[in-house]
């Protein structure tokens, strides 16, 4: 009886703002359902009406967009959901002149990761979790810190020269790929980092102080996932929230798992501008297991403008958006197979690998931001519709 009670309220808003289009689709969740007779949506100039029985909700929309009152498309009311499309109008723009501004042309931005290691500076490496120190000597003095290439190209074509400075190596001992072996291999001083993981010799390492199950690396008195063991003999791939470098993570900007992933989706769609199909493929591996877990992400529009409610829930705020349709994979069934080698061969796609623990954080991120959009819109050929604010 109480439930039944409870005020109706709008519980989550989200409006896709199309400015070059003229027009938005709204979203509107209330925190309980509602019925189609007892809704009627009034639009009006500068503000959104919804009648619901004797109450009434309003949302001023002024600031960002005018309303041309007299167009309403696509009513659905469904559940706790109420959406719509409606043509927008603002003062410099109208129906037979259009000015493109620069902020309707601007993407993601490419943003440098920095790093908190140097070379040829004493560095503490430990457990990121725990602290505990995991080299043999107090700390490794690194001479090369480099990044990897694509994750896209073959590793044979990762090096096509060798390193230059020949006055800190000599080039036979300054190579790590070993030609007939196909192998990759950094040298002991050696630390090669990609988006999400670097190499590291284990021979810098006290192994003792590690625990090996199957391919996974876990720290021996914690038991966190580091990261696993490569077919090299002395290669070790490192998850790059797995360790600490001094006290530090490896990358300036790793905060939380979503800050990392967010900066290399938008590095991802900086470089590739031009492209107007863009896929990402993100990659992972269950623990303690060999299966392959996939996220394949599909962007749908990488400059949306989208209007939400504030934390206090009193007044729109705008950000930006990249609107994407993703789908789980799970290595071993049979149409998954199918889908990804689809999607694997696609020039349009590209790979990246990270750890289990960012697999799960950015797959309940995606799920999140897709619970904002009814299910009439939010799935379609077993994708789901989500965003990532960047």
């Amino acid at each position: 009886m109480e439930k039944n009670k409870e005020k109706l309220q709008i519980s989550n808003l989200l409006i896709e703002n199309y400015k070059k289009f003229k027009s938005a689709n709204i979203f509107i969740k209330f925190n309980k359902s509602t019925k189609e007779s007892e809704t009627k949506v009034i639009v009006k100039f500068n503000e959104i009406v919804i009648k619901i029985k004797d109450e009434e909700h309003q949302i001023e929309t002024s600031e960002f967009f005018k309303i041309n009152a007299k167009f309403c498309y696509n009513l659905l009311v469904k559940g706790s959901f109420i959406s719509f499309r409606i043509i927008t109008t603002d003062d410099s723009n109208n129906f037979t002149t259009e000015l493109i501004t620069k902020s309707l042309l601007e993407g993601p931005k490419f943003a440098v990761l920095k790093l908190n290691i140097f070379d040829n500076e004493d560095t503490k490496i430990t457990c990121s979790n725990c602290d505990h120190p995991l080299t043999i000597e107090k700390s490794v003095n690194f001479k090369r810190i480099l990044s990897l290439p694509s994750s896209s190209m073959a590793m044979d074509e990762w090096f096509c020269h060798l390193h230059s400075n020949e006055q800190i190596f000599v080039p036979e001992q300054s190579k790590c790929f070993d030609e007939k072996s196909k192998v990759f291999e950094p040298k002991i001083n050696d630390i090669f980092y990609s988006n999400f993981y670097f190499l590291l010799n284990q021979e810098n390492l006290e192994l003792n102080r590690l625990r090996l199950v199957k391919n996974s690396i876990h720290c021996k008195r914690c038991l966190q996932l580091l990261g696993e063991k490569l077919n090299s003999a002395n290669c070790i791939k490192f998850w790059s929230e797995s360790l600490k470098f001094n006290g530090k993570f490896f990358f300036c900007d790793l905060i939380l798992p979503m800050d990392l992933i967010k900066k290399v989706l938008c590095n991802h769609l900086a470089h590739h501008n031009l492209s107007l199909i863009a896929k990402v493929i993100f990659e992972s591996t269950a623990p303690n297991t060999q299966k392959k877990i996939y996220i394949l992400l599909q962007i749908m529009d990488r400059n949306l403008k989208i209007l939400k409610l504030s934390e206090n829930k009193l007044k729109l705020i705008e950000v930006s958006a990249i609107k994407v349709m993703f789908l789980k994979l799970t290595n071993g069934d049979e149409e998954d197979e199918k889908t990804l080698k689809y999607w694997q061969s696609d020039i349009n796609s590209a790979t990246f690998e990270f750890s289990f623990k960012y697999f799960h954080t950015f797959l309940e991120y995606l799920i999140k931001e897709s619970e904002q959009i009814p299910d009439n819109y939010r799935f379609n050929n077993g994708f789901q519709l989500s965003y990532v604010e960047v």
